[in-house]
């Protein structure tokens, strides 16, 4: 009876420290948000406007809500400034010292996260767990928190961040379909191949790398009817 009550006193503890984390998670993209924007002029944010049209192309009308949250994510994350710098890179250096150790783990785990399409491959009340579509031949799972949409089986384009013990969708998840997902692919593979040219690497561009500077681009399609 002493060892079961020890366990499920752990398993509380275990979800209260879970909560807490996720806490923090947003605390810290809030002030995030609110730093780049007061620390952005106007000719950066059309500068920066203009980059993420020509990579996400005309979004329906209905789309313009997640388009605007889609685009905050984006630019405060993955945009590269006139000096080639990000706003969270700018940020962890103007706070670093105000910055705890929960937060600089939090701040890793967006320096690591990207936009790209993942399979929801289990899906239960406590946990749900997602693989990206786009890695052949890796498994990569990642645990969304039981409060985290998706729900439903099926492909998702999200942007997923280590929260903790779990991951949780920065953004809105959207619902892509199977033929969707073959234009992405094609397109993400074109998009790689001039890098690799351009750059005249013979070795692999680091994929978070390739991802955070293309993977938002990928909304282009999902909107795209198909038959």
């Amino acid at each position: 009876m002493e060892k079961e009550d020890s366990i499920i006193d752990f398993s509380r503890r275990r979800t209260r420290w879970q909560k807490e984390q996720f806490r923090a998670f947003h605390r810290l993209i809030r002030q995030l948000f609110r730093y780049v924007e007061s620390e952005t002029n106007l000719r950066e944010k059309v500068r920066a406007r203009h980059l993420f049209s020509s990579l996400t192309g005309v979004l329906p009308p209905g789309r313009k809500e997640r388009k605007d949250e889609w685009f905050q994510i984006w630019y405060a994350l993955d945009y590269l400034n006139i000096q080639g710098a990000r706003h969270l890179d700018r940020y962890m250096e103007k706070y670093r010292s105000r910055l705890s150790d929960k937060d600089l783990q939090l701040m890793a785990a967006l320096l690591a996260s990207y936009f790209s399409v993942y399979r929801l491959e289990e899906s239960d009340r406590r946990m749900r767990v997602v693989r990206e579509a786009f890695r052949k031949g890796e498994k990569g799972d990642k645990v969304l928190g039981a409060g985290s949409s998706p729900s439903a089986s099926g492909l998702y384009f999200l942007r997923p961040v280590k929260v903790g013990v779990q991951y949780t969708p920065l953004g809105p998840a959207v619902p892509v379909t199977p033929v969707q997902k073959e234009w992405m692919e094609e397109w993400l593979e074109s998009v790689y191949r001039q890098e690799k040219e351009q750059r005249g690497q013979p070795s692999p561009l680091p994929w978070r790398m390739f991802m955070q500077q293309w993977g938002i681009g990928l909304i282009r399609w999902s909107d795209t009817k198909n038959s």
